[in-house]
């Protein structure tokens, strides 16, 4: 799995009902283990920073929004 880390992602709270009741940016600070993590990767949990707080997420709950970048497109040709 790739790292993680310092990525900004979207996040999601779900109702009941399993509609979304709230979104937002944030970035991921860390990786917690977890002890199903290595059977469903979607149960890996991550810190993400949001507004100055730190909240608590699975993988399933977010998605990486920033473009990653192969190349280095600021080296001059």
């Amino acid at each position: 799995m790739h790292k993680l880390d310092g990525k900004l992602v979207r996040w999601y709270r779900y109702g009941r009902d399993g509609r979304i009741k709230a979104a937002g940016f944030g970035v991921v600070l860390k990786q917690i283990d977890h002890v199903y993590s290595h059977q469903n990767q979607d149960l890996n949990t991550f810190e993400i920073l949001i507004d100055g707080d730190i909240e608590i997420f699975t993988q399933r709950d977010f998605e990486i929004v920033e473009q990653e970048i192969d190349d280095d497109e600021s080296k001059e040709k």
